[in-house]
């Protein structure tokens, strides 16, 4: 009886771990790693160091979804906390080029939040898109919350008027990080 009574609690054990989502990375990076680790790691992917910017950030350059991209790494008790990813396709391909990096994510983590806005007169797919967001009408946003062993790693595609596609990744450091030096500013 104690055989089988181990035997169901190991493979619901078992479940239990396969059933997390993914931790949401960026080419495999791990959160929590130090800042020689990461520029390892992003050598290794093909990515060029820039420079740091203080202890606080690591910036890279390559090229994401076929245009050439700028990566900054922000650190966090010297650890990888948040990565900014921003993107500058030819005009012409800005939406397609949002488009295509929120297939790929929703491909990977699942369905994501909208928030994508235009004010008066746009609206999306009006084939205005562009304009829009270039004068500050419009904007492109989809948010990703994915809770991983309790715990809640962000991911963001955005489009403003700085004509950039943004992708950031976020972890529960960074959050927790953000919301403690809030509640600072707030005394």
């Amino acid at each position: 009886m104690k055989r089988a009574v181990s035997v169901v609690l190991f493979y619901i054990f078992c479940l239990f771990v396969y059933a997390q989502p993914e931790v949401p990375r960026f080419s495999d990076m791990d959160w929590g790693i130090d800042k020689n680790a990461v520029k390892t790691r992003m050598a290794e992917r093909g990515y060029i160091f820039q420079s740091d910017i203080g202890n606080e950030y690591s910036l890279f350059s390559g090229n994401i979804f076929g245009s050439r991209a700028v990566i900054a790494m922000r650190y966090i008790d010297k650890g990888l906390a948040r990565i900014v990813i921003a993107i500058k396709p030819p005009e012409v391909d800005l939406i397609s080029s949002y488009q295509n990096a929120v297939r790929e994510l929703n491909n990977k983590y699942g369905a994501c939040e909208n928030y994508d806005k235009f004010s008066y007169p746009y609206t999306m797919g009006d084939g205005k898109e562009v304009l829009a967001i270039s004068i500050g009408k419009g904007s492109l946003l989809s948010v990703w919350n994915i809770i991983s062993n309790n715990m809640t790693y962000s991911i963001a595609a955005l489009v403003e008027q700085d004509m950039k596609l943004q992708i950031w990744y976020e972890s529960p450091k960074y959050t927790e990080y953000m919301e403690k030096n809030a509640a600072e500013n707030d005394l």
